[in-house]
């Protein structure tokens, strides 16, 4: 499991299962460090217009694999019940 701080200090995880399926786009080769980047340094972060524990962080790049353009990060903050 991978883990990232967002600019807010949520602390953002994505499995080896979904960061391997991330990184195998050819757009995303090598660019794992991007993703940490956004999270933590994002240009603009929204809500999500469909679920409002979704938020997309955005963050623009001159360089990539494949052209300039925007790397979107997609996360859900799930909501822990601690029952006593």
């Amino acid at each position: 499991m991978k883990t990232f701080r967002d600019v807010f200090g949520f602390e953002i995880r994505i499995t080896e299962e979904q960061m391997k399926h991330i990184l195998s786009r050819k757009e995303m080769k090598n660019q794992e460090s991007k993703i940490a980047e956004t999270l933590w340094e994002p240009d603009f972060v929204f809500q999500s217009n469909h679920d409002i524990e979704v938020n997309l962080y955005y963050r623009k790049y001159a360089v990539t694999p494949v052209t300039e353009k925007y790397l979107v990060v997609a996360t859900k903050y799930l909501r822990t019940i601690l029952l006593f």
